[in-house]
């Protein structure tokens, strides 16, 4: 049998419904192939350069067959497929910037097709994650929490599984004072999320003994630093907040609307400024 036999995308062309044949997985809404298990199937021949042609392949298995010639550059092109393999194979001991660049690569493609992130839990599930956050370096554990947070976005059922392979108390870690404040906002969204979800992943938080962490962000450097971000705050910011003599502001992931003041653009002490983008454009002056 001859791997050229499953030239999909001939069969896309002409609407064969190639969903439902052995080894083949498709997206439930797309109906995109986003999964080929063909191992132990005898297959022999070379792999069609057609390969590339499934743009939204996400996994391979070809192990146990009797395949010969060479990889197809085209394979190349299935970004998500790279994506998916440079992520489930990393170890704690690789590189940082290998680490990194790989968990970058993955949130931008889960922000492009949101889709995806049920087949990556479906096939690698988090916990693959859950051991990169025990690397003891700063850069990789914020990319890590930055790929759960998109993971989790919007979807209950992934939250609810995330609690389930004992992520809270890990996330909750990494929320204390000490942490790089970067760390901590990823953290922080992480925890809000189940928060705000549903009555089971806000139970596990309590259990977990979350709500000394929510006071610890009321609590820490609150004089310096005013971060107000991942709450439902409503309406304008007010123009008396230009007074403020503070070094950082965050109202990130509320739901705030109006101009910016321009009195921010006054606050000599003020380094650090979070903000939405859903607001009404308007240019702050500096300081001089």
């Amino acid at each position: 049998m001859c791997i050229a036999i499953y030239d999909l995308c001939s069969f896309v062309r002409l609407k064969v419904d190639y969903c439902v044949w052995r080894g083949v997985t498709c997206d439930n809404v797309t109906f995109n192939v986003v999964a080929l298990n063909l191992s132990s199937l005898n297959l022999d021949g070379e792999i069609s350069t057609s390969i590339g042609d499934l743009k939204g392949l996400l996994s391979i298995d070809l192990k146990g067959n009797l395949l010969s010639g060479q990889i197809p550059d085209e394979i190349g092109d299935c970004v998500g497929l790279k994506s998916f393999k440079s992520v489930s194979s990393l170890r704690p001991d690789e590189s940082e910037d290998v680490i990194v660049s790989a968990f970058q690569k993955l949130t931008a493609f889960f922000h492009q097709r949101p889709e995806q992130k049920f087949v990556f839990i479906t096939q690698h599930g988090l916990l693959p994650l859950v051991e990169l956050l025990e690397v003891p370096k700063n850069r990789v554990t914020c990319s890590v929490l930055q790929l759960l947070n998109q993971i989790i976005r919007d979807n209950t059922e992934f939250q609810e599984n995330a609690c389930l392979v004992g992520l809270i108390p890990s996330i909750m870690s990494f929320a204390v004072p000490d942490r790089p404040r970067e760390i901590r906002m990823e953290a922080a969204y992480f925890l809000q999320q189940l928060c705000h979800s549903s009555s089971l992943t806000l139970q596990m938080f309590i259990v977990c003994r979350g709500i000394p962490v929510l006071v610890g962000f009321l609590e820490a450097d609150y004089a310096k630093h005013r971060d107000l971000s991942y709450n439902n705050l409503t309406g304008e910011i007010p123009f008396n907040i230009g007074f403020l003599q503070i070094a950082t502001l965050s109202l990130q992931g509320n739901q705030l609307s109006g101009e910016i003041p321009s009195v921010i653009g006054l606050m000599q002490a003020l380094a650090v400024l979070y903000l939405d983008m859903s607001f009404t454009h308007e240019t702050l002056t500096s300081s001089s």
